[in-house]
């Protein structure tokens, strides 16, 4: 699941961006052909976090969001989401971490009290 999200999520990104995957390749340093592997999500390639720091960093999104499902700030449309990448990226790590956790914390909770009846 992770592969295909990453690989839906680089490809909205790029075309955000307005990128082919040779302008993303010029960027980052990773290979045309990886790049198009990991769009596709295909079952043989994985990838180091190297790698996708790499990506995160020419498609200027933390690695994180990459590999969320339905990442609606990937094609910058949301502006909620955006505001929250942007203080996302002033965080470290392990803050990024906590941050989601807490997120998917309250995302359960909201959820809860919105299915009682």
């Amino acid at each position: 699941m992770l592969k295909q999200n990453l690989g839906k999520n680089m490809i909205t990104r790029r075309e955000a961006l307005g990128l082919e995957r040779k302008d993303l390749h010029a960027r980052c340093g990773v290979s045309v052909s990886q790049i198009g592997y990991i769009e596709n999500a295909r079952e043989k390639n994985n990838i180091t976090l190297d790698v996708l720091d790499r990506l995160s960093e020419g498609l200027k999104m933390p690695g994180w969001a990459l590999i969320l499902p339905d990442n609606q700030f990937v094609a910058g449309r949301s502006d909620a989401s955006l505001k929250a990448l942007k203080i996302f990226e002033g965080l470290d790590a392990q803050a990024q971490d906590k941050a989601l956790a807490y997120l998917s914390d309250l995302s359960a909770l909201q959820a809860a009290r919105t299915s009682k009846p």
